[in-house]
């Protein structure tokens, strides 16, 4: 892959060659269990840019009950990626533990309930800890309509900053009037804490939106819209993300898949203390293009376009980069 204006962490825009070469390995674990084990190594031309070692893990299950299901999921990765949070290559680790669950009191009422922890650790921002727990109801009114409503909490535990804790209250509404179109929209309010002793609380709203439609078998068009609210990299702020999308997914000839998308968002840092100065805003354009098919049963080939672009009012942050290349794989 090539790629051109990579941020480097000295602030220099370079150009580069990207080497990577991953593997993978898959087994089940009895009837229930499955586990994962993908590491992968890139390999950049240019000395400015890290070359990293990266990896993924995970392990996931389920315990059958009656009228009800118990599902976990313990997921591990390392990587390197280039982020436009920090505007540089960012090393971090992280692990997340969840627990899902679902009891079926009818066939059209459902009581939900989730759990986790995210732990991530960086090497140029705070290492964050965060604890959630989700609760709702869901109700199927018909086989194309439903409604899910409940309250979601938060808390995460940040070093050497204020740790900061959420609550939300969400609707969310699923809708299939035709066999073509697919709706969902969620409405809510969310409100976050800080416990810094010159904390200030904050109400946004929680708004999602999406569309798809399939107007043939082999094409799908989706148009999706979310306002989302969630601690940053930095442990005083908080970023509050706008954010559309536009994805196909076509067919062609029978064996090539394109997917195009464009997908872009603004992002305001707000401050979660009456010390931190305000306010650093991204605009980010994001452009993909990807052209693959397989070959001789096993053997997969993309080729791939991406275009990120970043207007920041706050310097060093501003960037764009351009990549394109090739993509092989092979399945056993």
């Amino acid at each position: 892959m090539n790629a051109e204006g990579l941020p480097a962490a000295d602030g220099r825009r370079v150009a580069s060659e990207i080497f990577t070469l991953s593997a993978g390995l898959t087994g089940d674990l009895g009837k229930y269990w499955t586990f994962d084990y993908s590491p992968s190594w890139r390999k950049y031309s240019a000395r400015a840019m890290m070359d990293s070692d990266d990896l993924s893990a995970s392990l996931k299950g389920m315990i059958p009950l009656p009228d009800m299901g118990l599902q976990f999921a313990e997921i591990y990765s390392q990587s390197t990626p280039t982020l436009v949070e920090t505007g540089q290559q960012t090393k971090q680790e992280s692990w997340t533990t969840s627990l899902n669950t679902a009891y079926r009191f009818s066939p059209g009422i459902q009581l939900q309930a989730s759990g986790g922890m995210n732990e991530r650790y960086t090497d140029i921002a705070p290492d964050m800890r965060t604890w959630n727990a989700n609760v709702a109801l869901n109700l199927a009114f018909s086989p194309r309509f439903s409604l899910n409503v409940g309250p979601s909490f938060s808390y995460n535990e940040i070093k050497n900053a204020a740790d900061l804790y959420d609550e939300g209250y969400q609707a969310e509404v699923s809708w299939k009037p035709t066999d073509k179109i697919t709706l969902a929209f969620t409405l809510g309010r969310q409100y976050s804490y800080s416990k810094s002793s010159a904390g200030i609380n904050l109400s946004n709203p929680i708004l999602n939106f999406m569309i798809g439609y399939q107007p043939f078998e082999t094409t799908t068009l989706t148009f999706s819209a979310a306002r989302t609210t969630m601690p940053s990299y930095f442990g005083d702020q908080v970023t509050d993300t706008s954010r559309w999308s536009v994805i196909l997914n076509q067919r062609l000839l029978g064996r090539f898949y394109l997917n195009a998308s464009y997908a872009p968002y603004d992002n305001s840092y707000t401050a979660i203390d009456l010390v931190t100065p305000a306010g650093r805003v991204d605009s980010v354009k994001s452009y993909n293009v990807s052209l693959s098919t397989q070959l001789f049963g096993r053997i997969s080939f993309a080729a791939t376009y991406t275009l990120t672009k970043n207007d920041s009012n706050v310097s060093g942050f501003t960037f764009s980069t351009t990549q394109y290349g090739v993509q092989l794989g092979c399945n056993y």
